[in-house]
C-alpha cells in the first residue's frame, strides 16, 4: 500500500510540473535565446529530461523515452505533446519548429491509441493541423 501511495505521489508530481512548464510557456514569448536556455534548464530540474538531447532523438525513439523510461502515462503525455506543440508555435528557428511538430505528432498519435476509448478532441485537433489536414 505504502508503494502505491509513493507511485501515486510520483504520478501527481510529473503531472504538476507539465502543468507548471506549460504554464510558464504560454506567458512568454519564447522567442529570446536566453528564455528558451531558462525554460530548458526548467524541464530538466522539473522533469529531469535534457530538451537539446530529447529533441535529438528521432521522434519513435523520443516517445519510447518518454514511455519507458519515464513512464509517462497517457495523460501525462498529453501534457507532453501540448507543451511540444506550444513550444513550436513560439520558437522563431524553422528546422526546430518542425522537429516540435513532429515530436508533439508522434506524442499525440500514441496518445490517441493508446486512451483506452478516450476521445481527446483537442489532440484530434492538433493532429490534423500539424499533419496540414481540415477537419
Amino acid at each position: 500500500m505504502a508503494q502505491e501511495d509513493k507511485f501515486k505521489r510520483e504520478i501527481d508530481r510529473i503531472g504538476l510540473m507539465l502543468s507548471k512548464l506549460l504554464s510558464m510557456l504560454l506567458h512568454k514569448e519564447f522567442s529570446n535565446p536566453e528564455e528558451q536556455a531558462m525554460f530548458a534548464q526548467q524541464f530538466r530540474s522539473e522533469l529531469d529530461i535534457d530538451l537539446d538531447a530529447f529533441l535529438g532523438l528521432n521522434d519513435e525513439d523520443a516517445l519510447t523515452y518518454l514511455v519507458h523510461e519515464k513512464k509517462l502515462t497517457v495523460e501525462h503525455l498529453r501534457s507532453m505533446g501540448n507543451l511540444l506543440y506550444e513550444m513550436a508555435h513560439k520558437v522563431g528557428y524553422a528546422d526546430k519548429k518542425d522537429v516540435l511538430r513532429g515530436k508533439a505528432l508522434r506524442v499525440y498519435d500514441y496518445v490517441r491509441a493508446n486512451s483506452g476509448g478516450t476521445l481527446y478532441l483537442d489532440v484530434v485537433y492538433k493532429i490534423n493541423e500539424l499533419r496540414g489536414e481540415t477537419s
